[in-house]
């Protein structure tokens, strides 16, 4: 949420997209179109879509446990 978005206006979006998706499962779980409304009024909303299909692959590929491994992170 932070690229290229201020620190200022990113808090209240924050709060609210971690309230609605509390874990990866939830956010993987959810109708791209709910990410994208959570997302509503922070531009850029390919990231809210690359932020939900990386959710879909770290619950298939990593049994919904984000990778503490660089390599592995970078490369999802």
């Amino acid at each position: 949420m932070l690229q290229q978005t201020p620190g200022s206006r990113v808090e209240g979006y924050y709060e609210r997209f971690r309230g609605r998706y509390p874990s990866v499962e939830s956010l993987a779980d959810a109708a791209p179109a709910a990410v994208r409304e959570s997302w509503e009024g922070l531009g850029y909303y390919r990231r809210a879509a690359n932020l939900h299909r990386l959710a879909q692959r770290v619950v298939a590929e990593h049994a919904g446990v984000i990778p503490a491994d660089p390599a592995v992170l970078f490369g999802l």
